[in-house]
């Protein structure tokens, strides 16, 4: 159907998996760093997105720290060890399925062990990124670029 004269024009969707050019500036002006710093962070952390398809960011399990966190009481394996390797690192979707292998055994131990989304922070850095607890986290990383380069802002910017 075409649009008549007086209809509005439609409105344009932003990529939930790309970081705005409004949030690059927000966050630019709140940190008072060159939006261009910000944009060379965001390329070289995640090659310009924080996610291999919607709703799934991308994600890096830490068998090291989640053997950390649960104090070793799963023993060793792809998913729990004792010091880092690249040995059990595996494709994005590979990642996610240590993932969940890990949620099966201790969940919030698991989210906090990924490094999660655009910048790839740790989930258990949640607080200093400002939320409540590693659930709250996850869901804002698997929510939009924009909420994941927001929690990175509010990480930097902790006195």
């Amino acid at each position: 159907m075409l649009m008549s004269s007086q209809s509005s024009p439609p409105r344009l969707e932003t990529d939930p998996t790309r970081i705005s050019n409004e949030q690059f500036v927000n966050v630019a002006r709140g940190l008072q760093v060159d939006e261009a710093v910000l944009r060379a962070i965001a390329q070289v952390e995640s090659a310009g997105s924080g996610f291999i398809r919607a709703g799934r960011p991308k994600v890096l399990f830490e068998g090291h720290a989640f053997y950390r966190l649960t104090g070793g009481r799963f023993g060793e394996s792809n998913i729990s060890y004792r010091k880092w390797t690249k040995k059990y690192y595996s494709s994005p979707d590979g990642e996610w399925v240590r993932l969940e292998a890990a949620c099966k055994l201790d969940r919030p131990a698991a989210l906090q062990s990924a490094s999660w989304g655009m910048v790839q922070i740790m989930g258990f850095n949640y607080s200093y990124c400002g939320y409540a607890d590693v659930e709250e986290f996850v869901a804002a990383q698997c929510d939009t670029a924009d909420r994941q380069f927001g929690g990175f802002a509010r990480s930097i910017s902790r006195p």
